[in-house]
């Protein structure tokens, strides 16, 4: 049961991770830009529920768990970068194929 509430709680930062580069997702070129920015918001949100963690003596606070979770939200930052270029990448072969499609002339069928 331990383990559940730890990989429930690592599982919760990757997709903190993923919410904190979309927040700002379209600024970032890519993982250099955006790395520092989740980092930062991660390692300050993971911060303040490790020190609430530790008032309770049978959970108790963590600097391993604390490093995890920034890990887990680098991590999960990556993912949605890694999801934005796939995206961007059809957008742009949509656009390819469409512009191709309007050059080309139409070839009438001899009968």
């Amino acid at each position: 049961p331990v383990v559940y509430r730890l990989l429930e709680h690592v599982a919760a930062f990757t997709l903190t991770g993923y919410m904190i580069a979309e927040f700002h997702g379209r600024d970032a070129c890519g993982l250099r830009d955006a790395a520092p920015r989740v980092a930062r918001w991660a390692g300050g949100i993971s911060f303040l529920l490790e020190v609430a963690r530790g008032w309770y003596p049978d959970v108790g606070a963590s600097v391993l768990m604390w490093l995890f979770t920034v890990v887990a939200a680098l991590f999960g930052g990556w993912l949605y970068l890694l999801q934005r270029d796939h995206v961007r990448a059809l957008v742009n072969r949509r656009r390819l194929l469409a512009s191709l499609a309007a050059e080309k002339p139409l070839v009438a069928r001899a009968a």
